[in-house]
């Protein structure tokens, strides 16, 4: 009687990095054969080289959607260092695309119009796919967290420090609904929006000096709201004199044509934030009564340091609007303001 054997042989599987970057970016097996430096003397070896990889990649994406299964895995025998780097891959995404997601629901709806983003951007349907599906991913495993979310992405789903921190910005945004399209904010880019992100999470979330947290603090913006009442002559002319008081020369006459709108438009916005739809329109508000203005009067970086430091310093010197409340709106939406109103290249 004759024994039956089966034999199984186990070798480490080969990750090619080019083919890989190929496969995210939607290229087909033959593009991906084409693009081999041995490709023309070796065409057959080439393109089977192409059709064992991308069968590999296919194989490995679902670990890839819950990255924790592809590194605690004792069936997968790729190195420690790829398996950290085809992850991070993965989850990196194109900012042109990342900045179109912003402001819409992260909804099948939505996934089902990508082909429009898609041909705009010059991006292939598989590539805006894949990130569209990792950007809900991301939100929808942290939506209900409290507190820090970037350490909680980067032990999620397994992804360098920077990767979690930008995400963990997009969760701040979507989380809060903010309306991020349009007109009006279309000369906003990923970069711009990611650094509101950064700054009001640090200063309008929790409580002061505790991790930055996706919500924003509700007792923070119902105190907010008593701001209106604050808002008068003698208010605004304390804070002209201020921002008279910290420039000269022409700086001064370039300040003095925006200050006294500037004051009124921060109290009004700020005033308004205890309001849901307020706060979901704070970028369009901010844009449109705040930023554009200043860029329309040429105001450059150092004017508009002047006048954040000025209003800065007159909130905390006493009077009408030196309400702690006031402070903190300042301190999280001046840098935002400085990065904003730069002048955009013609």
């Amino acid at each position: 009687m004759e024994d039956d054997f089966e034999i199984w042989v186990d070798y480490p599987q080969q990750i090619n990095y080019d083919m890989y970057l190929q496969w995210l970016k939607g290229d087909s097996e033959a593009d991906a054969a084409k693009r081999q430096p041995e490709y023309h003397r070796f065409q057959v070896h080439s393109l089977q080289e192409a059709m064992d990889q991308y069968h590999l990649f296919a194989f490995l994406e679902k670990s890839l959607q819950n990255p924790p299964s592809l590194f605690h895995s004792a069936n997968n025998s790729l190195p420690q260092a790829s398996r950290e780097w085809i992850v991070n891959r993965y989850y990196e995404f194109d900012e042109t695309f990342l900045r179109q997601l912003l402001g819409r629901n992260l909804s099948s709806r939505t996934r089902n119009k990508l082909d429009d983003i898609s041909r705009r951007l010059g991006l292939s349907q598989k590539s805006c796919r894949r990130q569209f599906d990792n950007a809900r991913r991301v939100f929808k495993a942290v939506e209900d967290e409290e507190g820090a979310l970037e350490a909680r992405i980067g032990q999620l789903f397994m992804i360098r420090p920077d990767l979690a921190q930008q995400y963990a910005r997009v969760a701040f945004l979507l989380n809060n609904r903010f309306h991020m399209g349009g007109r009006k904010l279309a000369s906003l880019t990923l970069a711009d929006l990611l650094c509101a992100a950064e700054h009001l999470s640090a200063h309008w979330t929790g409580a002061p000096g505790s991790p930055a947290s996706p919500e924003i603090d509700r007792a923070f913006l119902i105190d907010l709201g008593a701001l209106k009442s604050s808002l008068t002559g003698d208010a605004i002319e304390a804070q002209r004199g201020r921002v008279r008081g910290a420039t000269t020369g022409t700086q001064q006459a370039r300040l003095e044509a925006v200050v006294r709108p500037v004051i009124k438009a921060l109290v009004g916005i700020a005033a308004g934030l205890h309001k849901t739809k307020h706060l979901q329109n704070l970028f369009v508000d901010v844009f449109d009564k705040v930023v554009q203005p200043c860029r329309e009067r040429g105001l450059g970086r150092e004017d508009m340091l002047a006048l954040l430091d000025a209003l800065q310093a007159c909130a905390h010197e006493g009077g009408p609007l030196s309400a702690p409340c006031y402070q903190r709106f300042l301190r999280g939406l001046a840098p935002v303001l400085l990065h904003w109103c730069r002048p955009v290249p013609s």
